[in-house]
């Protein structure tokens, strides 16, 4: 009754009949998507099949081996941070050889337990230990196409054990004279686990206040807790710098609207100074410890881009700069090339700007913004017919587009007063 009545629902991702429908349209949404994960996967434990790239590190690789297709079929917003397949998973991180370890174990414990499971004239009691069988084989299944969850994954193990249970025997061994020794090392180890895991939940709570309820001073504060707490976040790294791009972009509008008043304001044009500081230190700190992550490179460029339209135009050099290492991190990633786009206009390399934004606009049709600045770059560079070409791409999709609104105006006047 629930599948049936699930099944007339309008939404796809509430509906149970068009969710089956669409795992066997292998040429479109999630199951192509899927395909294209796996075989982000499949390269990455290509180039390194027998030690992995680390345990959990596949949010990392994947703007490294992802293909240009996914980009249009997901957006260039999505970054896949799991392989929804667990073999594969595993070898991406730990290696073939880990992931064959972990695999050997569970079709150890069922193929062992075969026996006592499935033996005939067993009694009715056997039925318990076929449901854990079936659950096992059933979870093995699931993990070739979805996530090893904890809260999940604890029930795998706990099956096997019960699997494995018939088949154990008792074994005497006597007390070790180091008995009490070893209990207290026991004792300090969990202890000490214990300490650090709560510590790591404080800077937890730390990051989320200063993410999403203070602002300001008092939510750098925050951020700056966490990271004291636990320094091997890359995510409060990072967080940290977006909260000083947020004060410096706050302090700058109240600045330009000063200005704008006639009024001079000093101490307020060295807190937005010092912010745009802060936060290029904190930018820079992310990515000389996770070289590899991606959006700090966007973030980062972004951050000298507003700081040359703000403030100085030669920060736009600096956003080139930081923004080819992005390129070369993430080469199929159309954030990075917009800021690119947008710094290589800032400093009238027009072409070059160009080079970058159709690039990003062939890796996602749907990427609007980079649609209205390549729009503006053909008209820079006087390709008329190319730059109303792109702007009518983005009315095609948004009729009441601003900016592409503003720039079909723009090319009318220019043809107007170019008349004879």
């Amino acid at each position: 009754a629930a599948i049936a009545a699930s099944s007339v629902r309008p939404g796809a991702v509430r509906n149970v009949l068009a969710r089956v429908v669409s795992i066997f349209e292998f040429d479109q949404g999630s199951a192509l998507t899927r395909f294209q994960i796996w075989e982000a996967a499949l390269a990455a434990v290509a180039e390194r099949p027998i030690f992995g790239w680390g345990a959990d590190t596949f949010r990392l690789l994947f703007p490294m081996f992802k293909p240009a297709e996914y980009v249009q079929a997901a957006g260039y917003l999505s970054v896949a941070d799991n392989v929804h397949n667990y073999p594969l998973q595993l070898a991406t991180g730990i290696g073939i050889p880990g992931a064959l370890l972990l695999y050997g174990l569970i079709a150890w414990a069922l193929v062992s337990s075969v026996g006592e499971v499935f033996a005939r004239g067993k009694g009715a009691e056997r039925l318990v230990l076929a449901g854990f069988w079936a659950a096992v084989a059933g979870y093995v299944v699931h993990l070739l196409f979805g996530l090893s969850v904890t809260g999940s994954t604890i029930f795998l193990w706990l099956s096997m054990g019960v699997l494995l249970s018939p088949g154990g025997h008792a074994v005497e061994v006597r007390t070790p004279s180091w008995r009490a020794i070893g209990a207290g090392v026991v004792a300090v180890v969990v202890l000490v686990g214990t300490v650090l895991n709560v510590q790591y939940i404080v800077a937890d709570n730390h990051y989320l206040k200063g993410r999403a309820i203070y602002s300001g001073a008092q939510s750098v504060a925050e951020i700056e807790r966490a990271i004291e707490l636990n320094p091997y976040n890359d995510m409060y790294r990072l967080e940290l710098g977006a909260t000083w791009q947020r004060i410096f972009r706050a302090n700058a509008e109240s600045l330009r609207q000063k200005l704008l008043a006639g009024e001079q304001d000093q101490a307020l044009a060295q807190e937005t100074m010092d912010a745009l500081t802060n936060a290029e230190t904190a930018y820079r700190d992310t990515i000389e410890y996770v070289p590899n992550e991606y959006d700090t490179y966007v973030f980062t460029a972004n951050l000298y881009n507003e700081a040359s339209l703000l403030f100085d135009t030669t920060y736009a050099e600096k956003a080139i700069s930081v923004g080819e290492l992005g390129v070369m991190v993430e080469p199929y990633g159309p954030a990075i090339r917009v800021q690119l786009g947008l710094a290589y206009l800032t400093t009238g390399n027009v072409e070059k700007a160009i080079e970058h934004l159709e690039v990003a606009t062939s890796l996602d049709s749907d990427y609007m913004a980079a649609f209205t600045l390549l729009a503006q770059a053909y008209q820079k560079a006087g390709r008329y017919d190319d730059a109303r070409a792109a702007a009518q791409h983005i009315l095609d999709r948004e009729p009441t587009n601003s900016d592409a609104l503003g720039v079909m105006q723009s090319l009318d006047a220019s043809a107007t007063t170019t008349t004879p």
